[in-house]
């Protein structure tokens, strides 16, 4: 989240800078830019191995319990996060589930709203849909005699944006890893999620 925070922070100065020149110009932020994006990277790959490590032993704990109506297995839900298109509804649906039945919703209720599982996919969807619209503008723009007219800062705000985004759906998503991890450490379960 640090790592996230600071890179729509370099993101600002970079919109600011371009916003008082008038003219846009991604090129001149764009080593500023690609420094933060290779720090967030850093980060990331390890944090995300992490997680996953973390989502296999949750949902595995469920299923040492031997909860009935489980629909979705440890191997399936870590999987579903490299498939295409699956990718876009799975997690959502087996975070809920995780959320549920680790704070010992009965099988009908296992599919029901989450406030901070919603929230948490609701940023990583909309911050996807515009790093890619940013990354689609860039390499439109880098496309010699074709111009994408748009205001001087605009680039940069779309990857503002997206970063807050993904800074929001961190928090969420570390409140529900905490949250879940808490239940399943004072309820009947005998392992622990990082055990």
């Amino acid at each position: 989240m640090a790592v996230l925070g600071i890179s729509a922070l370099i993101g600002c100065y970079v919109a600011w800078t371009e916003f008082n020149s008038f003219i846009g110009n991604i090129g001149r932020g764009a080593p500023v830019i690609l420094l933060a994006a290779n720090i967030t990277t850093l980060v990331a790959v390890p944090m995300t191995i992490l997680y996953l490590m973390w989502l296999y032993r949750a949902v595995a704990n469920l299923y040492d319990l031997r909860l009935d109506g489980l629909k979705y297995t440890p191997g399936w839900t870590v999987g579903s996060y490299f498939i295409p298109l699956v990718n876009m509804v799975m997690p959502f649906l087996t975070m809920r589930q995780l959320y549920n039945r680790s704070h010992g919703e009965i099988p009908e209720l296992a599919d029901s709203s989450v406030d901070q599982a919603s929230s948490w996919w609701a940023c990583v969807i909309a911050g996807g849909a515009l790093q890619a619209a940013w990354t689609m503008l860039l390499f439109v723009d880098s496309i010699p005699f074709v111009f994408v007219i748009m205001p001087p800062w605009s680039h940069t705000l779309l990857l503002i944006l997206s970063q807050l985004l993904g800074l929001g759906a961190s928090w969420f998503l570390f409140k529900l890893v905490g949250s879940i991890t808490d239940a399943q450490r004072s309820g009947a379960l005998v392992v622990d999620a990082f055990a």
